[in-house]
């Protein structure tokens, strides 16, 4: 089966407008949307990006189990084929909504706060179950942010 990238119509913009965390009392929750695939996750990552809207309000981390030298290739590939941006992802970048960053093979992938922003961590410590990148790291580091949530 051929992919072709969605041509035509822009998607609609969600128009209402954002409640004040302040004036409501509540903390706003931020979103950050995590994926994990391994064999058969290529196919997969088709089906699930080339369906979100080009004008998602989260950034999207993906780890594929997948070698060095690769990982570019997809993300060049679903970039074709998808709505909204999609990358290998770079060390110290700042994550924007809208966009799909892929772990880049042999690098597990992390998130740091620093303020307001989100920005990418890569490194190189050992697999984990046989796996770098391994979703268990990035899963990891997105627990430790504050004022996400969490949805099952």
């Amino acid at each position: 089966m051929k992919w072709e990238k969605r041509k035509g119509s822009e998607p609609e913009k969600n128009t209402q407008p954002l409640s004040d965390p302040v004036q409501s009392g509540r903390i706003a929750q931020k979103k950050l949307v995590c994926i994990g695939t391994s064999t058969g996750g290529p196919r997969a990552l088709q089906t699930v990006l080339s369906s979100l809207p080009g004008n998602l309000e989260a950034p999207v981390l993906v780890v594929q189990h997948m070698p060095s030298g690769f990982t570019k290739s997809l993300a060049n590939r679903l970039n074709a084929i998808s709505n909204i941006r999609v990358k290998e992802a770079e060390d110290g970048e700042m994550l924007k909504p809208g966009a799909v960053y892929i772990a880049p093979g042999d690098f597990h992938m992390g998130v740091e706060a620093h303020g307001a922003h989100l920005f990418i961590q890569l490194e190189q410590s050992a697999p984990v179950n046989g796996h770098r990148p391994a979703v268990d790291k990035t899963f990891e580091s997105v627990s430790m942010l504050k004022n996400y949530s969490s949805e099952e």
